[in-house]
């Protein structure tokens, strides 16, 4: 019997390859993980849409109903969870700007059209941003992703030498014990 303490890299892949529940516990795990995070992202402006689906591997959508509260929710969103990971967030700022220049422009005024036209572009291009990152968080890992995923996160704080055990062939084991 070995200790998960004392393995290496190689031995804990075997471990990983070898215990298929393990695999599939992580891979839920990390689905789950995903869409608690694409949840408490909606939250900010689920109010301004007609509808939307969001979920693991799916085809995901969103639907505007409210420009102006969308703007507002990913903006709060963007604040506090830094919602645009891999993508520049420039979109947004720009879509402040015109949105701020928008509410500065009398209705009858010539320019009040173009920027109006403007503005909408720019909120679908925000929404098509938007999209990508909860697409980025809902695709399908790697198996070498969420392997590393097991050794940085389960290895450490989840599968401990007190409650589980390897034998030879690298099969995980969880220890029982009766009171």
């Amino acid at each position: 019997m070995k200790k998960i303490t004392d393995l290496n890299r190689e031995e804990l892949k075997r471990v990983y390859k070898t215990n298929s529940k393990l695999r599939e516990y992580i891979r839920k795990d990390y689905e789950d993980n995903q869409m608690y995070i694409v949840s408490q992202t909606l939250v900010y402006f689920e109010d301004s849409l007609s509808n939307y689906s969001i979920d693991i591997y799916n085809d995901n959508y969103i639907n505007i109903r409210n420009k102006d509260r969308f703007l507002e929710g990913v903006i709060r969103a963007n604040g506090d969870h830094k919602l645009f990971h891999n993508n520049d967030d420039t979109i947004l700022y720009e879509t402040i700007a015109i949105q701020n220049e928008l509410k500065h422009t009398d209705y009858d005024e010539e320019n009040y059209k173009i920027l109006e036209n403007k503005f909408n572009l720019m909120i679908e291009e925000l929404k098509e941003n938007v999209l990508k990152e909860f697409n980025n968080m809902t695709m399908q890992e790697s198996e070498s992703y969420l392997f590393e995923a097991f050794i940085m996160t389960y290895v450490d704080d989840e599968i401990n030498d007190y409650d589980f055990y390897i034998d030879e062939d690298y099969v995980l084991y969880k220890r029982v014990s009766y009171l």
